[in-house]
């Protein structure tokens, strides 16, 4: 492989810092963890009612002169300088502008690596680094599953919790009635924007419609600016039934407010997916929207559900592989799950599982099923991913640091230019780059008329420390690259300045903007532009970050 083996709105006023144990990684945490699915029980909900005295108050805990995060430098975290020459006030602004809900895995693991690592804290006094403590406890409960959630504060000791954290937990495990009771019960802070969407979705919920729209001008007088929540509160009042469809909805009360419309309008919502009385559409629709909500068991037996006809007569339904491709009803979609889901037969099992991923629309979806098809992709043969979809199972390779993956799909391959690409990905991958040779494929291809992809992988390989080769010594310097940057003269000054100094979590919440514009737009960075971005991560120390974006990137050309 390239002439070598490749080597291997708002910040609330109060809120209690739930200790150090709560940050844990969300991207394995939502692998490890079970999740179900809340359905609302009217009785229970009474039951959960907040009773005179239940209340605990509380403040945010006093910060402490080291933060231990789940993940250190020997498991994959930063080092524990990584605030070094940042003031608290300054992290604030950097986590409230990272991307947290990206749903690109590079750009979550990068925030995550700041946000879950153990470490010395930012520069500031108690107040400033209190402030910090809300903005990182805010960045990471954005995307936490419930049972994480519940498990790390548990764990935690902390003993106590401010009324804001007791309603979002409240709302975030389906306890309405419980989260209005306490809403009920607040005096002091009463005016302030969480409290006043809660009362507003309370009055919803009791049918007091015009409480909940005068409650909702005040907050619109005040400047609040929130699309998502005013379209569902509009939705409830009845004023429309336009169902709006959020890019993210990681708040709680917007989550309650959604699944409170989409009852009202009866549309896809959780429970629905396991109502067999339900159109097998509808209970599609609902197990694909909520996919991140529901256990691995839940998610099985829904799909199992919907690949038969129950009005076939016992025993008498049946599909294989070609009668699921031509289906393209939802009862296709399962039979495909089902069919992926087949051990020992990895010739059926592979095209099912690739044919199911491009029936599946969205990113978070395929995200989850790739989860509970981890174990399957690992024990399917190399030769057969290949043959199927080798842009999938290499970009799979990639996001999990799996070199031994690419290489099996390397030997799979005969020679060709898809070969050659692997075998790009898996010495980027593999740090095969550092002070080794460009390499022979890429050096004739720079000869060649049409060497535009070869000049980007030179610059690759030249960033991730490859020796320059005769051949790019007399073409790169006379090649003209059109394209248009990206990063402004500013950021990348502000950049450099960070991977010189070693500014380690500046550094990356500055860089994961960036990345998540060109990701989602464009899908790419210009040739000058990712190659800076890989200088610089080597040169902070961040080599595993460089690798996996040039591997990324070098197999591009496979989609």
């Amino acid at each position: 492989m390239r002439n070598k083996k490749p080597v291997s709105v708002m910040r609330y006023k109060t809120l209690c810092l739930l200790g150090a144990a709560f940050a844990l990684s969300v991207a394995e945490a939502s692998m490890a963890q079970s999740r179900n699915v809340y359905i609302p029980d009217p009785e229970q909900e009474n039951r959960l009612a907040i009773q005179p005295g239940e209340i605990e108050q509380g403040t945010l805990d006093a910060p402490t002169a080291y933060d231990a995060g789940i993940i250190d430098i020997r498991s994959g975290g930063l080092d524990p300088n990584l605030w070094q020459g940042t003031s608290a006030p300054r992290a604030v602004e950097l986590i409230q502008n990272a991307p947290v809900h990206t749903a690109d895995p590079l750009v979550k693991d990068m925030v995550n690596a700041v946000l879950l690592s153990s470490g010395i804290p930012p520069e500031g006094d108690g107040e400033a680094l209190k402030r910090y403590n809300v903005a990182k406890l805010e960045a990471i409960t954005a995307s936490a599953d419930i049972s994480v959630l519940e498990s790390q504060i548990n764990r935690s000791g902390a003993s106590v919790r401010t009324p804001v954290f007791q309603a979002e937990l409240a709302l975030r495990k389906g306890e309405t009635a419980k989260a209005c009771s306490l809403s009920d019960t607040i005096t002091e802070g009463r005016a302030d924007v969480f409290w006043s969407r809660l009362r507003t979705l309370c009055h919803l919920q009791r049918e007091e419609f015009s409480a909940a729209e005068l409650t909702t001008e005040l907050l619109r007088n005040e400047g609040y600016e929130n699309d998502l929540y005013y379209d569902l509160v509009r939705v409830l009042s009845g004023v429309t039934k336009a169902m709006p469809v959020p890019e993210s909805n990681a708040d709680p009360i917007n989550q309650t407010l959604y699944r409170m419309a989409a009852t009202a309008l009866n549309a896809a919502r959780p429970g629905q997916a396991f109502d067999p009385k339900a159109d097998p559409e509808l209970r599609l629709s609902a197990l694909l929207r909520f996919l991140d909500q529901f256990s691995k068991t839940q998610i099985e037996q829904v799909f199992s559900d919907l690949a038969f006809n129950p009005n076939d007569l016992e025993g008498s339904s049946s599909f294989d592989l070609e009668s699921a491709l031509t289906n393209n009803s939802a009862q296709g979609v399962a039979q495909l799950f089902l069919l992926a889901k087949t051990r020992g037969n990895p010739q059926s099992a592979v095209p099912a599982f690739s044919a199911l991923m491009k029936r599946i629309g969205d990113d978070k979806s395929r995200k989850r099923l790739t989860e509970i098809f981890a174990e399957n992709i690992q024990s399917w043969p190399a030769d057969i991913k290949a043959q199927t979809n080798l842009a999938y199972f290499a970009r799979h390779s990639v996001r999990h640091k799996d070199v031994l993956g690419l290489q099996n799909l390397y030997a799979a391959l005969p020679e060709s230019q898809e070969r050659d690409r692997i075998a790009l990905a898996a010495d980027a991958l593999g740090n095969g780059f550092m002070v080794g040779q460009l390499g022979g494929d890429i050096d004739r291809r720079l000869t060649s008329e049409k060497n535009e992809r070869a000049i980007r992988d030179a610059f690759l390989g030249l960033a991730l420390g490859a020796q320059i080769s005769e051949t790019a010594l007399n073409i790169l310097p006379q090649s003209k690259i059109q394209s248009v940057s990206k990063i402004s003269e500013g950021d990348k000054a502000v950049l450099k300045a960070n991977a010189k100094a070693r500014h380690t979590a500046q550094f990356l919440l500055r860089l994961t903007p960036i990345l998540e514009s060109a990701y989602s737009e464009t899908g790419e960075l210009s040739t000058p532009d990712i190659a800076f971005i890989i200088e610089q991560l080597q040169i902070i120390g961040l080599k595993d970050f460089a690798n996996r974006i040039a591997a990324r990137d070098f197999l591009v050309p496979l989609e």
